[in-house]
């Protein structure tokens, strides 16, 4: 979808902010890859969660709420050593061994550090979101949820995702 047809088909105005994507500039042999995988839409009901992650490739995210509340836990990229990261084997993105909502201190001593800087927030319909490159979040539904999202690359990760890229290419 372009920002227009969102626009007329959703009433969803895609901030101005959002609109530099550099995925959406990509020749047509990248388009199924990167630049037709986005937006996405998710629905989702109560109590479904995503668990602590950051996003692939160094790519920024954004999420616009059009139905019902999602709590999320925000860390910067610095506090994700303090999260205990983990990787498997095929995957060049992190998950994380704490549990931010159960933390185990004992076992996590340092995940007391994340929490300095961590941000907790409750996403209404109608809130936009935005998480940038490379910081671990979690999400949790607390309503039956639509909205939609898309992850970009601008003029601000740029070198990031590129990097990111590079070092993906060597995981395949």
């Amino acid at each position: 979808f372009s920002p227009r047809e969102l626009d007329e088909a959703l009433g969803l105005r895609i901030p101005r902010y959002f609109c530099g994507d550099l995925l959406q500039r990509l020749p047509p042999a990248f388009h199924s890859k990167y630049r037709d995988s986005w937006p996405s839409l998710f629905i989702g009901p109560a109590g479904t969660t995503s668990p602590l992650h950051v996003d692939s490739f160094g790519s920024h995210f954004w999420m616009a709420l059009t139905q019902g509340r999602k709590r999320w836990r925000l860390f910067p990229r610095q506090s994700a050593p303090f999260l205990y990261p983990r990787y498997f084997e095929g995957s060049p993105d992190p998950s994380f061994q704490v549990d931010p909502d159960r933390p185990d201190t004992r076992r996590f001593p340092l995940f007391e550090k994340a929490c300095e800087s961590g941000y907790l927030c409750t996403m209404e319909a109608g809130d936009l979101i935005f998480v940038p490159a490379l910081c671990p979040h979690q999400v949790e539904n607390l309503e039956t949820t639509c909205a939609l999202s898309a992850n970009y690359v601008d003029a601000t990760n740029l070198a990031l995702a590129l990097k990111e890229l590079e070092e993906q290419s060597l995981w395949a």
